[in-house]
C-alpha cells in the first residue's frame, strides 16, 4: 500500500479536529495565533502570525502543516502496519490497537515539541 497518498487527507482531517474543540457557538473558532517561517506564506500574508485555528489545513503556512503532515504520516504508517500483521480484527484488539497508536503519536509530537513537556 502507498501510505503517501493518504497522508495528506490524514493530515487535513487531524487540523480539523484539533480545530472542532475550538469551535465558537457564533461561528469560527477561538484563536490559536502562531508565529511561522514560511516566508512564501509570510509575503503572502504580510505577516509572521497565522491563526492556525481559523485557517483550513491547505492554507496553513508549510511549518504549520507540516507538524499536522508528521503526525498523519505516523499515523497512516501504525494502521497499514496494524492491517498488514492481522488477519482478523476484533474490537478488543482494535481498542488495544488506538490506545497504543495514540500514545505513540503523542510521544512523537512531544519528541518534536519539546516545550510542551
Amino acid at each position: 500500500m502507498n501510505n503517501k497518498i493518504y497522508v495528506s487527507d490524514v493530515a487535513s482531517e487531524l487540523h480539523d479536529e484539533w480545530r472542532a474543540s475550538r469551535k465558537l457557538e457564533e461561528g469560527g473558532f477561538e484563536p490559536r495565533i502562531k508565529p511561522t517561517k514560511d516566508q512564501s506564506w509570510i509575503d503572502k500574508n504580510g505577516t509572521d502570525q497565522v491563526d492556525i485555528a481559523n485557517i483550513g489545513y491547505e492554507n496553513l503556512p508549510e511549518d504549520w502543516q507540516k507538524e499536522n503532515k508528521d503526525s498523519a504520516e505516523s499515523a497512516v504508517n501504525l494502521v497499514s502496519d496494524y492491517l498488514e500483521k492481522t488477519d482478523k480484527v476484533s474490537s478488543s484488539s482494535l481498542s488495544v490497537f488506538i490506545e497504543e497508536a495514540s500514545a505513540k503519536i503523542h510521544d512523537e509530537w512531544l519528541e518534536r515539541n519539546s516545550w510542551a513537556k
